[in-house]
């Protein structure tokens, strides 16, 4: 046969096209089988199938397929159906059995091949097992994520939020992850927190790839909580967010360094009582708890009594009186050295009759410590706290039982030395600046000469007076010496319940000297008194009293510990008063001396004895004077128009505020009494520095016309009215400038009469109004040659236009100057 040219041609080409179809075929990177659907078996496999299923390529062709998916046989017959039908590529996953036994995960690509009815399968066969191994991991990482007690999120480019595991959504308040997703992480935070983290956190993440750090979160309620968090960047520019919520960290820290202070705080006290006090007051702020108490053993009578308690401890003993923190379980713990615990059940909170937790710590042999918390179970951590705390306390017991027997006299002996020898030095003290203020013009030279005189004096380093604002509550510096001074005086009004620790608040509420004692260390607000820190800080704090109202305090401050001994106190208590009394009388004197002062007037209304009355008899009610009694109350003379007095009598007798009602005299539709009331508007306003001009009550409304001088502190006098009246307004503020005294004289003489002048001024001249009286009534009658009833007679009346004309000189005073 001779074959032409172009046939040999053709056959080359295909020869060139099957072997490089074979080449293919040979080096794919998948594994390749050709199945005979027909016959069901393995007609070509390439090297890659071979090592993919551990046969050789001989075994290989003895297989059917179905040899190689045992497991999956209805699997491989739908595909295999599948293919024949479309006879498109058609992809799905098998998995493959390999020689060794092993399970080979596999993806799966077929097409038919061929012509007319000889018809068969290519398949590709992929290994996916590390896929799957990707996936399986994927997997657990996202039900890791969705376990994990931390909160997790991922954050797009964008940085909104495109995963959030649940216990980052309750982290935040959320009820469900998906109201975080596409919202933007500040959400969580608030600006402060998103401006740190924008410039701290943000830029090293970019820089380095991650970040970690605290910040503070917000919930949906608004309430925050602090927090750990981690921000990791990943290739793509996502972040991934870890939050950790370290409140109860933080918690254990604060208690743990709370538990640090108290400790040293604890081995400074130098008494049991010291160390009991401060014991109770300290482990009820570090364990977060109110009812704490102290007890301590008493060998003569075999009991634990009771010698530091916290106000919720008192209130629960005095609550439940048959409640003893002793009997049961403190008296067991003390027996036996160890820590006894009660826990009330939660599901029977009254079981025993008991609705208290409670933990009852030894305390050596001195007593124990209880604590209780109602329906709080106590923590392993607050119960290993609590324990620590009481090994601490009973150190600190320790070590005052061995310094007071080891110091008891020798501190006896110098205390004794250094009272005596500060007193003596107090009281020259006081006596110089007693005589100082004798001469002193105005308050601010006896406020300034107070504070020098005592610097001045080396037993103290600060001195200082302020001004009380009783309605604010308030303190206001007016005069400074000593160490930093100017700090003081550029403080401007300051709450009183902060100075100090709330001693001056303590001193002017108690209307008495107020000490206290410390140990100032760095960080403990010594530089808000300008005292150095690192040395004993003793403290006293002086109301400046006129009767019961307080001009002001008076600070000061010592390094010495003997300073304030209870008799040098007392001296500085003389000098407060004195101080209080010296303010007050100039004040007086201003009142005295100027013809101008302020008028002030109050319209009062509400549940007072007299509006009260005006309102419900119609009438109207005169103020006409007072009588001050040694006790300090005042008995007022009042007329009242336009009642009965039987009516006013019956009120008086129904009035809380009345102490005593008397009848004088009654006409026909007016009646005259004596009316003793608690805390009446003279002695409000006198202690004030002010006095009384006129009170006026009708149709349910009483007005009040106080005046006091310009150098008066007007707002104390309008605060002290109103703490004694709710409802007091003031409605006018007048300058008002006084009758002279001359023209005064001029109106009585153009009253009186002849004969009535010169029987009053003989009267005068012959002492009868001095005590004793130096001549009697009689015996100036007989000397003048008339009848002691004719002298009675002009005397009276001399007496009546007098007072008629002083009492009535109001009425020509002029408001504003006019």
């Amino acid at each position: 046969m001779v074959v032409r040219a172009p046939e040999r041609e053709d056959a080359a080409r295909l020869r060139t096209v099957s072997e490089r179809y074979r080449t293919i075929f040979e080096h794919c990177n998948d594994g390749i089988l050709i199945l005979d659907p027909a016959d069901e078996r393995i007609v070509e496999c390439n090297p890659q199938a071979c090592s993919l299923l551990g046969y050789t390529r001989n075994e290989l062709l003895q297989l059917r397929p179905a040899d190689i998916h045992p497991h999956e046989i209805e699997r491989l017959e739908a595909f295999v159906e599948t293919v024949l039908e479309e006879g498109a590529n058609f992809t799905s996953e098998l998995s493959c059995y390999a020689r060794n036994g092993r399970v080979v995960p596999a993806e799966i690509s077929a097409s038919v091949v061929g012509h007319g009815d000889q018809r068969q399968v290519l398949a590709s066969i992929r290994d996916i097992s590390q896929r799957h191994e990707r996936e399986v991991e994927l997997r657990r990482q996202s039900q890791a994520m969705e376990a994990a007690m931390d909160g997790i999120a991922i954050l797009s480019t964008d940085e909104t939020f495109a995963y959030v595991n649940h216990a980052y959504a309750r982290m935040y308040g959320y009820d469900t992850p998906s109201d975080l997703i596409g919202c933007s992480w500040q959400r969580l935070y608030g600006d402060e927190q998103v401006n740190r983290l924008e410039w701290e956190a943000l830029p090293e993440l970019r820089e380095v790839g991650s970040w970690r750090g605290e910040s503070i979160g917000t919930r949906t309620d608004d309430s925050t909580f602090p927090q750990e968090l981690t921000i990791s960047m990943l290739e793509g520019g996502q972040m991934v967010l870890v939050v950790r919520d370290v409140s109860d960290q933080k918690q254990r820290e604060n208690r743990l360094r709370s538990l640090s202070n108290v400790s040293k705080r604890l081995m400074h006290a130098e008494t049991d009582q010291d160390v009991a006090e401060q014991a109770v007051k300290a482990v009820t702020a570090i364990l977060g708890v109110e009812a704490a108490c102290v007890q301590y053993y008493d060998g003569t009578t075999n009991t634990l009594d009771r010698v530091a308690t916290t106000d919720a401890a008192d209130a629960l003993l005095a609550e439940r009186p048959a409640y003893d923190f002793e009997a049961t379980y403190a008296g067991r713990a003390f027996r036996s050295g160890t820590t006894v615990r009660n826990t009330v059940s939660a599901d029977d909170p009254y079981e025993r009759g008991e609705t208290e937790s409670s933990l009852h710590l030894p305390l050596d042999a001195y007593g124990t410590l209880s604590i209780v918390a109602p329906r709080k179970t106590f923590t392993d951590h607050q119960i290993r706290t609590a324990e620590v705390f009481a090994g601490t306390v009973t150190a600190a017991l320790e070590r005052a039982t061995r310094e007071s027997t080891l110091q008891a006299k020798e501190a006896a002996v110098r205390t004794q030395r250094d009272e005596l020898d500060t007193l003596n030095r107090v009281n020259v003290l006081v006596r110089d600046l007693l005589e100082a203020l004798v001469e002193a013009k105005s308050r601010q030279t006896i406020e300034e000469t107070v504070c020098k005189g005592l610097v001045a004096s080396a037993l103290y380093q600060q001195a200082w007076i302020g001004s009380v604002d009783e309605v604010d509550e308030t303190l206001t510096p007016r005069a400074a010496a000593g160490e930093r001074a100017d700090l003081v005086l550029n403080r401007g009004a300051v709450d009183w319940n902060a100075v100090n620790g709330g001693l001056v608040a303590e001193a002017l509420d108690a209307g008495t000297t107020r000490v206290h004692r410390q140990y100032v260390a760095t960080g403990m607000g010594a530089e808000d008194i300008g005292i150095e820190s690192g040395r004993l800080r003793a403290v006293a704090a002086v109301p400046l009293l006129s009767g019961k109202y307080p001009h002001g305090a008076l600070v000061l401050s010592s390094s010495r510990a003997d300073v304030f001994g209870e008799q040098a106190t007392a001296g500085l208590a003389t000098l407060g008063g004195i101080v209080g009394y010296a303010i007050d009388a100039l004040q007086r004197r201003d009142m005295l001396m100027t013809d101008a002062a302020v008028q002030l007037e109050f319209e009062i209304r509400g549940p007072t004895f007299f509006v009260q009355l005006s309102e419900e008899l119609g009438c109207r009610c005169v103020y006409e004077g007072g009588t001050p009694f040694e006790s300090g109350q005042v008995k007022h003379h009042v007329r009242i128009e336009g009642a009965m007095a039987a009516d006013v009598l019956r009120l008086a007798a129904e009035a809380d505020e009345v102490i005593e009602c008397v009848l004088r005299h009654e006409h026909e539709h007016e009646c005259h009494v004596t009316v003793v009331v608690d805390q009446s508007p003279p002695e409000v306003l006198v202690e004030s520095g002010a006095v009384l001009r006129s009170i006026v009550a009708e149709d349910g409304v009483a007005r009040l016309v106080a005046e006091a001088p310009h150098t008066a502190d007007i707002r104390a006098i309008v605060d002290a009215i109103q703490s004694r009246y709710i409802d007091a307004e003031l409605v006018a503020k007048r300058d008002r400038i006084s009758q002279p005294r001359a023209a005064f004289r001029g109106d009585v003489a153009e009253t009186l009469t002849s004969r009535q002048r010169e029987i009053a001024e003989a009267v005068f001249e012959a002492g009868y109004y001095e005590w004793p009286r130096e001549q009697t009534a009689e015996e100036i009658a007989e000397s003048l040659g008339i009848a002691s009833s004719t002298l009675h007679q002009h005397l009276r009346k001399a007496e009546q236009t007098l007072f008629a004309v002083f009492v009535g000189a109001d009425d020509t005073s002029t408001a504003d100057g006019s």
